[in-house]
């Protein structure tokens, strides 16, 4: 269920919830005369209320503070895992919407041809869609002696 339908489902149970509460509560005032029902039934509507919309918030919030959705050790080891990949350099992962995760990883490897890098390129596509990882950008290169030069060369 993405973040927009959760938000519309959690706002039709408050109504539906603080309807019937409103009318248990009318009731029950009426056969007990006790007044105090009512601002009872609203502070439980009102925690209700307030509950939705801090999960829908919480939801909105990972999202806009990037925050990753996937566990990125355990997919770099998977990505590890793949041959002729000699390491994984760079991974990032984060979602665009409540159902759209998309990814970047940079890979190091010391593959020759294009083809060889075609093969590796799309079973790291593979692997990070078996992950639940919709779009992702992978870059290929080879492996550096001097990684503090080339990873300031590039603005890492």
């Amino acid at each position: 269920m993405s973040l927009n339908e959760k938000g519309a489902f959690y706002h039709l149970l408050g109504d539906a919830g603080g309807s019937v509460a409103v009318i248990v509560s009318v009731l029950a005032i009426e056969v007990t005369g006790i007044r105090v029902i009512d601002p009872i039934a609203a502070a439980l509507i009102a925690a209700v209320v307030t509950w939705s919309a801090m999960t829908v918030l919480r939801g909105s919030g990972e999202i806009f503070f990037l925050k990753t959705p996937l566990e990125s050790d355990e997919i770099r080891s998977i990505l590890d895992d793949i041959d002729d990949v000699d390491r994984i350099d760079d991974f990032h992962a984060w979602q665009i919407c409540s159902q759209i995760t998309v990814a970047t990883v940079h890979v190091e490897t010391d593959v020759e041809t294009m083809a060889e890098a075609e093969s590796i390129v799309r079973r790291v596509h593979d692997e990070l869609a078996h992950e639940g990882i919709d779009h992702a950008s992978v870059e290929l290169c080879p492996q550096y002696a001097d990684r503090d030069v080339h990873l300031d060369t590039h603005c890492h």
